[in-house]
């Protein structure tokens, strides 16, 4: 009897905890946060990625680049790099980009409303925005493999 009652329990306990653990591992709402670090030839730059998901689509994303060197000619070099690349997103709505400067910090913050910004908007300014999308929502799945491609180590929180 008691023997049939610590199988039962023993059963009850596992069913839980692999019920739990498919819980635990299939989130579908949370936060992504991805960051990468590279140092060479005297720069170091950090990247950070902030995405917030629900039901596995990308709502909305915080990225920062932090920059630090100390050759004043090769910070102006970024920060116009930056400003080019982010410059034709400058009209669209859920969509900014902001630089500063620091001494021999750059810092690079860029946020952008998923659920609200228009993907048409995107797909204007670079074609291969459109690959982000199916069904015009982006899948946390694919701006992670997209992080993970450059280097980024990634982690749910």
């Amino acid at each position: 009897m008691k023997k049939k009652l610590f199988i039962s329990i023993g059963i009850i306990i596992l069913i839980s905890t692999v019920f739990w653990l498919l819980l635990s591992f299939n989130k579908k709402d949370g936060t992504l946060l991805c960051t990468s670090t590279i140092n060479s030839n005297g720069v170091l730059i950090k990247n950070k990625y902030e995405v917030v998901y629900k039901n596995l689509y990308v709502v909305s994303v915080v990225s920062s680049e932090d920059i630090t060197t100390e050759d004043e000619e090769v910070l102006e070099q970024y920060k116009n790099l930056l400003e080019s690349m982010y410059q034709p997103y400058s009209e669209i709505e859920y969509y900014s980009n902001e630089i500063k400067v620091n001494k021999n910090n750059l810092s690079s913050v860029t946020k952008i409303n998923y659920d609200k910004i228009s993907k048409e908007d995107l797909i204007a300014v670079d074609r291969d925005n459109a690959s982000l999308y199916d069904n015009d929502k982006v899948p946390i799945q694919k701006l992670r493999k997209v992080y993970k491609d450059m280097g980024a180590r990634c982690r749910n929180s």
